[in-house]
């Protein structure tokens, strides 16, 4: 498996304030991004290790979940004998929250790959070939995104995600295909585009393949924030393909 991972923060914030996160393991076939909320406690720390510890623990989507109680208690123990603030105690007692979504390749040597993903919230995965789109999950209409998404948080339950938030999809992708994972800013604007009859996939696919992606992709971002096409918040897109 091969990828290519693009990202831009808020417009006016530092890398380092980013608050998405990813991770990929092509040998094995695990790839993951988050997107954590805004508010919550050290929610980019808590979207990193969600999708550190898919991308080293994961052997099937939804039994990764299973683990969640031990994921979380591992984020919880790096403040352990820290001092913190009176209010960023607080808000850690409440918890730290994210978007999720992992995917997994099955038998990713063979010439048929399976693919399979679990998603909490609004980051997206597209499976396209050529122009045609053939999945999006979990959204597939750009009137589902609002500033209230489902989230996978440090004291959530698994029983409570199960019910609730949970969503699953499974497919098949050939050599010419592409997945594309992103966050719900881009999603949102890809399902746009698409619902209007134009191809999204062709600039994503432009971007993918550009010698200096990580500056045209700044550059294109920037300029859908300035024509108010896209919502100004961090911007994380993941390209999948054999």
């Amino acid at each position: 498996m091969e990828y290519r991972v693009l990202w831009r923060s808020k417009k006016d914030q530092l890398p380092e304030e980013c608050d998405d996160a990813w991770a990929a393991n092509s040998l094995l076939g695990r790839f993951a991004v988050a997107d954590g909320a805004t508010g919550s406690a050290y929610a980019g720390s808590w979207a990193n290790h969600l999708v550190q510890h898919f991308k080293q623990h994961a052997e099937a989507v939804e039994d990764w979940l299973d683990l969640l109680p031990d994921i979380q208690a591992a984020w919880m123990s790096r403040f352990e004998g820290r001092e913190l603030p009176w209010y960023s105690e607080h808000k850690l007692q409440l918890g730290a929250f994210a978007t999720f979504l992992g995917l997994i390749f099955r038998d990713h040597f063979s010439p048929t790959l399976q693919w399979e993903a679990i998603a909490v919230g609004d980051s997206c995965a597209f499976h396209t070939r050529g122009k045609e789109l053939l999945a999006v999950f979990p959204m597939t209409d750009a009137r589902q995104f609002n500033n209230s998404p489902n989230l996978l948080g440090s004291r959530s339950s698994v029983s409570e995600i199960r019910s609730h938030r949970l969503r699953k999809a499974q497919g098949e992708l050939r050599d010419d295909d592409r997945l594309w994972l992103m966050t719900d800013a881009l999603a949102q604007w890809c399902l746009v585009e698409h619902s209007a009859s134009r191809d999204p996939w062709e600039s994503l696919e432009s971007l993918r393949e550009a010698e200096f992606a990580e500056d045209d992709f700044a550059a294109w971002i920037d300029e859908l924030r300035d024509n108010q096409l896209i919502h100004d918040d961090d911007v994380t897109l993941m390209a999948i393909w054999r």
